[in-house]
Parts: C-alpha cells; structure tokens; sequence
C-alpha cells in the first residue's frame, strides 16, 4: 500500500488515512441516502429494493477497502510508534553483552599487574 500511494513519511501517512476516513464519511452518507429513498420508494409495493441498487454494492465494496486501508494505515502507525522503544532494548541489550566483556579484561589486566609486582 505505501508504494501504490507513493508514501514516504509519517505526514503522507496520516494525510491518507485522514482522506479514506473523510471519504468514508462522505459514502456513508451517500449509502444511507439510497437506503432511505429506496424505502420511500418501495412502500408503496412494500418490497425493500435497496440491496438490488448496483450504486448501494459499489459503496459498500469501495467503504470495504477504504476501512481495511485505514486498518492498514493504523497497523503501521502502531509499528512505526513502537520502533524507537524496540530500538532501545536492543540497544541496552548489547551493551549488558559487553560489559561483561570489558570486566573480565579490566580484572584480567588488574591481575597482570599484581603478578609483575
């Protein structure tokens, strides 16, 4: 999804999200205007049509697949926040590896140095 949109940055990131949840809202208002003038117009006969409007089906299909990329935008917001903290415990991870390390050549040149004495 990032590369079909061309998204580099943070600020793209939120700028689509905030476009598919502005267009959300727009179809879903388009949707329930059908579904109100479809119950108007079948009262008369009263059949409920509103599912058979090809118009309904295509905003339901497209409201699908803005929703699972708003899903998506989230899922990597959530990743993308939590990168910094992951960054840090691996960071300190490696230094406890090393450290150990660093004491053992510390006491091994201590006992050098008591030995030549």
């Amino acid at each position: 999804m990032l590369e079909r949109e061309k998204i580099d940055t943070a600020e793209q990131l939120l700028s689509f999200k905030a476009r598919c949840e502005n267009e959300i809202v727009t179809l879903t208002a388009e949707r329930s205007k059908i579904k109100s003038e479809g119950r108007s117009n079948t009262q008369c006969q009263g059949i409920y049509q509103v599912k058979g409007n090809p118009r309904h089906q295509e905003i339901n299909n497209f409201l699908k697949s803005l929703r699972k990329q708003v899903r998506q935008c989230n899922r990597i917001v959530q990743r993308f926040n939590g990168m910094p903290e992951r960054v840090n415990l691996i960071e300190r991870d490696e230094e406890k590896k090393l450290q150990p390390t660093r004491r053992a050549k510390s006491t091994d040149s201590r006992n050098r140095n008591h030995r030549e004495r």
